[in-house]
């Protein structure tokens, strides 16, 4: 039986499918591949199509299924009817080889799910980029035989490395990664997450061609749709709004104590009219999944909180705060099309309503350690009261009672009440510590293999 959610609209199962417009379409069939009987057996009624232009998403559409197959020929005329996105604003620069940054890419993982951390590790190592290193940071470390055999398996490549870290939780073990990281740059993924093959190749280039960049993220689009749960998750917003163009973020110019003060500026490649401010504390810049740093940028602002993120009693938050005291602090930040990661959302109705309550608990748990870092956050608060209100009940526009089920939209505000008590919990439990020690591995400039 198909799992069932409050208001639920009749969308089945969803064909993901990324085609580049470059190559030959493929037609769209309703058929899945499952075993007779089973939940997987239902066809797809429609399919999400991300439409590509040298492997970047441009735009998307989704196609209704429900009538049967649709010919790579209607494919080709529906995805003609998108707007275009200039192909200067599309993500990708110009950069030789010699003059991209090494990377290190930290990978946070508990090491419970092998398989896909294996499934994680190679695509990492099968990235088309110069010179990177990958990060693992065992954040459950036990210590047993059987352990030690797994990361000696996990770091058979020399480019791989894997440490311990025993204080639980995501920000701890990215925080150690650092420490060990050789790169100028450090990228931060998951272990569940698939990596685009040029997903570092725009890292390195955005950073090699803006010397006034400090960070860049990238979109988050789904692996696959095959239940209600992630269906829900994908459509229901809650996700970046950045859209298929490079865009890039800065604090907005203000003096003393005013409204502007707390608001970023963001400049669209594709779009020349200016947008109206946003909060600092829209979370709306870029998810943990997906985000590089200059390292030196990121230990400005004093690394991640470790009271914060899946694995401490906040849930989340730590991608908020950390991008929230970049672009405050007159850091600037690129959202970058071309860094692209596919991640599989949680399958389960359960699992969603865990994942959702956990987004409320972060957003105000992060709201929260902003004002415990700096109590000015609070005169920005204040002067967003009504903004700030608005954005805990509803971050996403996309949000209202017809496209989103009350159930989750329940679940979320129970953990924004929860947020700051949480934090403060996890903050007692888990009090600061100094991550500016030095890294025990030389680091790698620039340029340099």
């Amino acid at each position: 039986m198909r799992e069932q959610l409050d208001g639920e609209r009749d969308r089945g199962p969803v064909r993901v499918v990324f085609a580049d417009l470059a190559g030959p379409l493929p037609d769209l069939s309703p058929h899945r591949d499952a075993a007779p009987g089973s939940p997987a057996e239902r066809g797809y009624t429609s399919a999400l199509v991300f439409a590509t232009r040298g492997g970047v998403p441009i735009g998307h559409l989704e196609v209704d299924l429900r009538g049967g197959t649709v010919p790579a020929a209607e494919l080709g005329r529906r995805l003609a009817q998108l707007a275009p996105v200039p192909p200067h604003a599309a993500g990708t620069v110009a950069v030789p080889d010699s003059d991209l940054p090494f990377i290190s890419v930290v990978v946070p993982t508990v090491m419970a799910r092998v398989d896909l951390l294996e499934r994680s590790v190679d695509r990492l190592l099968r990235l088309d980029y110069p010179a990177f290193e990958v990060v693992l940071v065992d954040n459950r470390p036990d210590g047993s035989a059987e352990r030690a055999a797994l990361h000696d398996r996990l770091s058979t490549d020399p480019r791989v490395v894997v440490v311990d870290e025993s204080r639980p939780g995501i920000s701890a073990a990215r925080n150690r990664g650092v420490q060990h990281a050789r790169g100028d740059i450090v990228a931060f993924t998951d272990d569940d997450a698939e990596v685009d093959p040029n997903w570092l190749r725009a890292f390195g280039r955005r950073f090699a061609a803006e010397a006034e960049v400090d960070a860049v993220t990238g979109p988050v689009l789904p692996a696959e749709l095959d239940t209600p749960a992630q269906v829900w998750f994908e459509f229901s917003g809650g996700k970046l709004e950045s859209g298929y163009s490079t865009v890039h973020y800065r604090r907005a110019a203000a003096r003393g104590w005013s409204r502007a003060r707390f608001s970023v500026v963001a400049d669209d490649a594709a779009d020349p009219a200016p947008r109206a401010p946003v909060p600092v504390y829209r979370a709306k810049f870029g998810m943990g999944v997906n985000m590089a740093f200059r390292t030196a940028a990121l230990a400005a602002i004093g690394g991640f909180d470790e009271a914060l993120g899946t694995g401490t009693p906040t849930r989340g938050g730590e991608d908020i705060v950390a991008l929230s005291r970049l672009l405050y602090s007159g850091h600037r930040l690129v959202f970058d099309p071309a860094a692209v990661i596919r991640h599989h959302h949680r399958r389960t109705l359960d699992e969603l309503d865990a994942q959702m309550y956990g987004y409320g608990v972060g957003y105000t748990a992060a709201l929260t350690a902003l004002v415990c870092s700096d109590p000015r956050h609070l005169i920005g608060l204040l002067h967003l009261v009504a903004p700030a209100v608005k954005l805990a009940r509803n971050r996403s526009t996309d949000r209202t009672v017809s496209s989103y089920p009350p159930r989750l939209r329940r679940c979320e505000l129970r953990g924004l009440a929860a947020g700051p008590v949480a934090y403060l919990r996890s903050r007692r439990a888990r009090p600061p510590r100094p991550i500016s020690e030095p890294a025990p591995r030389p680091r790698v400039a620039a340029g340099a293999p």
